[in-house]
């Protein structure tokens, strides 16, 4: 329910952080970061409604992979959960 919800965004969201840009508009990501995101050299930028996700474009590419056949089944969850 969203006692599930709420600490669920809060472990998703702990590993955030702030960056700022450099003359050229080029984002620094800290090793820390790259490290447990897998980014190695190409990149997924993904818009997740107010938000933006940097992820490895592997690691995207395997996870889109896994979901993309459940969407239907997860936004069906996530209704029933809402009403």
């Amino acid at each position: 329910g969203q006692r599930d919800a709420r600490a669920f965004k809060r472990i998703l969201f702990s590993r955030a952080t702030d960056c700022t840009m450099d003359n050229q508009g080029r984002v620094i990501i800290m090793k820390y970061l790259r490290d447990y995101a897998r980014i190695n050299k190409e990149i997924m930028v993904i818009g997740v409604l107010d938000r933006i996700e940097i992820w490895s474009k592997d690691v995207w590419q395997k996870y889109f992979g896994k979901v993309e056949s459940s969407y239907e089944d997860i936004a069906e969850r996530i209704y029933e959960q809402e009403r």
